[in-house]
């Protein structure tokens, strides 16, 4: 419980998170370039005028790099801020998913999968909760089938040792555990394992 605990303050909880944060960082980059050339395009031409107009572009030139870039790294900050926590909303639950995942595939099917309040993938939580409990349902009936089948083996098993049975009880015991083996193995027919 401590440990879940820890997690959930990561911020980056994926490594495919930092190939996410990347990405944004270079579409940021990108933004940033063409606001700059946008923004200071036009002035930069007027430098090549004479006279007048050449000193007002150059101090409408410094003026606007003044202005621009503390703008334009606020906005960075907020982004990139911004990006890991909603990044972690996705990442988070698909860490949960990935952990939980794990815990099936070597049978712990004993808990369903809780994210939190405002992460997403919500949609994703009830299906993975849906097959969770179909699976654990499926799991105890063939449990229980199993042990009905088991207990008619024994129960036959006594009745062959004990020589004053009659055939005819012996003949349905047999088709007892017949019939019960034949319901466990349609409790299996529900799982595919194969492509065909």
């Amino acid at each position: 419980m401590m440990a879940s605990k820890v997690l959930r303050k990561q911020y980056i909880v994926d490594n495919m998170q930092y190939k996410m944060l990347l990405i944004m960082f270079i579409y940021i980059l990108l933004g940033i370039l063409l606001s700059g050339f946008l923004v200071f395009f036009p002035s930069i031409m007027g430098l090549a005028d004479v006279g007048k107009e050449q000193y007002a572009a150059a101090k409408e030139v410094l003026l606007l790099h003044k202005r621009f870039w503390p703008a334009i790294l606020v906005v960075t900050v907020i982004l990139g801020g911004h990006s890991i926590f909603l990044f972690h909303r996705i990442f988070g639950p698909l860490y949960r998913f990935k952990c939980t995942m794990k815990d099936i595939s070597q049978g712990d099917l004993s808990y369903n999968v809780k994210i939190r309040k405002n992460d997403f993938l919500k949609e994703e939580e009830d299906i993975m909760n849906n097959m969770i409990t179909s699976l654990r349902k499926d799991l105890v009936s063939l449990k229980a089938d199993n042990a009905l089948l088991a207990e008619s083996i024994r129960e036959l098993y006594a009745d062959l040792e004990d020589t004053d049975v009659p055939l005819d009880t012996v003949r349905d015991k047999v088709k007892e555990v017949r019939q019960k083996g034949e319901k466990l193995t349609r409790g299996f027919e529900i799982f595919k394992t194969d492509n065909s």
